[in-house]
């Protein structure tokens, strides 16, 4: 049954004396979603490019490297808060052996941790990326990608409900519940498509993509016997943005996740305000989004010179509120980029007589 649990959803026994640990409030507060068969979340996906589609690594002209930053801390109003850490990196290749065209390559580390027994994920990546453009304001990009991933428990941290004798809770009893390994490991391929259309002229954008998660389906496996399938996470995402002066632009954000039994409809809209500070561009943003069904999600970003900021916090909007008293969790993403200075094609020297 401690299989069951981590995975998601156990039978809720009675609870003596709230002994039993929050891997209880971990199963009842997701709604009993099979928790091993679903992947890490983020309100902010469109500046967590590595978790949405791997082939909008590098794809953005603008720069030629990024160093990215992800934390999330979740429901600290409930025993069973969620940490999340993610650091990436990604830039543009341009080697003379490659086929002609845009190339990304990028790198991931992922880490979660939650509850009385750490339950973690960890999780390390690699994607790549190849795009083309038709013309000056149409282009596609295809993205690959592969991650090798471990979850992990410590039972000595739990307490379970056969540690009551009857009269009291003896945390040196043994328990029944156990399991053949602490740890499982996976590995999970990735890929994606996308399209984008920008007219420089007008300061317009559309972009769209596709992309699927687990394509392999792989097993997580504590018991030897039985295993957790990762089911295929498939998103839909789309995103637009319009100057209506020189200094105001529109945005509009919206994603759909679908995992299993799972799914996600996310929207955001809003608005950045364009100026200068010391000589360095600055970019001012505030956008309001709504998870259907879950959470309200005001966002500001902030973007000087090479960095850009993004800091959210989710408001329950859900059943769960009631535990959470609507503080879901806030969420930083800290971007770092880098633009080459390229030598013109050619040199040519002018001798003086």
């Amino acid at each position: 049954m401690l299989q069951w649990f981590i995975s998601g959803c156990a039978p809720a026994r009675p609870c003596r004396r709230g002994y039993l640990p929050s891997v209880i409030w971990l199963a009842s507060a997701l709604g009993c979603t099979a928790l091993m068969a679903q992947d890490l979340h983020f309100s902010q996906y469109e500046l967590v490019p590595t978790q949405l589609n791997p082939a909008l690594t590098a794809s953005d002209p603008d720069w030629d490297t990024r160093l990215g930053l992800v934390y999330r801390d979740q429901w600290r109003s409930v025993p069973v808060t969620y940490q999340t850490a993610q650091l990436f990196y990604d830039r543009k290749l341009d080697l003379a052996f490659l086929p002609q065209g845009e190339w990304g390559l990028g790198a991931t580390f992922l880490h979660d941790q939650a509850g009385d027994g750490q339950l973690s994920w960890s999780q390390l990546g690699l994607r790549l990326s190849y795009g083309v453009a038709l013309n000056q304001q149409h282009r596609i990009a295809l993205g690959l990608g592969t991650d090798v991933g471990q979850r992990a428990i410590r039972l000595e941290q739990l307490a379970f409900e056969d540690q009551y004798n009857g009269e009291v809770f003896d945390p040196n009893s043994l328990t029944a519940e156990q399991l053949d390994r602490s740890a499982a490991g996976f590995a999970s391929l990735q890929a994606g498509v996308l399209y984008q259309w920008e007219d420089r002229r007008t300061e317009k954008l559309i972009q769209a993509g596709w992309s699927t998660y687990h394509l392999n389906q792989p097993l997580i496996r504590f018991q030897d016997d039985q295993g957790i399938a990762l089911s295929m996470r498939h998103a839909l995402h789309l995103k637009g943005s319009k100057h209506f002066t020189e200094q105001w632009e529109t945005l509009v954000y919206a994603h759909q996740l679908f995992q299993g039994p799972y799914f996600e409809s996310l929207l955001r809209v809003g608005a950045r305000y364009h100026t200068t500070y010391r000589e360095e561009a600055l970019v001012v943003g505030a956008n309001l989004a709504h998870r259907l069904g879950d959470a309200w999600i005001p966002q500001l970003t902030l973007q000087y010179g090479p960095w850009l900021l993004g800091l959210t916090y989710d408001f329950n909007s859900s059943a769960f509120r009631t535990a959470t008293t609507g503080r879901g969790g806030s969420e930083l993403v800290l971007h770092y980029y880098l633009k080459q200075v390229k030598p013109p094609d050619a040199f040519k020297s002018c001798p003086i007589f």
